[in-house]
């Protein structure tokens, strides 16, 4: 079976070639015999593949601005925290120059300046008694 496959297709492949062969001989050259049957040959790519291209260089283009918006942003963001670093340095400055001159004119400053505070601490029972002893006696109201 197999072998009157191959015959058959050897046949085939005869006549389609002798079909060809009188074809050149008509027409003149190879070339020209193919471009006649199927038209000139255009190796230039197709409208649609133009098209993708003129696409995608969009597409190229528009992410490379997106790209550097998202630098110039970055840029900026960096600007605005170096500046409000500059200006609470320059306020520390400013206070620590006013501190000092307080200082050197011999004005008063906190005894605990510079200290850590402490918390505050709840009565004891005898300062709560007291307290509320002195209320009934002296009452509320000012202590003038």
């Amino acid at each position: 079976m197999a072998d009157a496959d191959e015959a058959t297709s050897a046949l085939i492949a005869q006549m389609l070639n002798e079909q060809y062969q009188e074809a050149v001989m008509e027409r003149g050259s190879d070339d020209e015999a193919g471009a006649q049957q199927y038209g000139p040959f255009d190796d230039s790519p197709s409208p649609r593949a133009r098209r993708g291209g003129k696409v995608a260089a969009a597409r190229k283009e528009a992410a490379e601005r997106a790209k550097e918006e998202r630098a110039a942003l970055r840029a900026a963001k960096r600007a605005q925290k170096q500046a409000k670093k500059e200006a609470a340095a320059q306020a520390r400055a400013e206070k620590a120059a006013a501190r000092s001159a307080r200082e050197a004119e011999g004005r008063a400053t906190r005894k605990d300046a510079g200290k850590k505070r402490v918390a505050g601490r709840p009565w004891t029972d005898d300062e709560e008694r007291l307290f509320r002893e002195g209320l009934e006696l002296h009452g509320r109201g000012t202590l003038a």
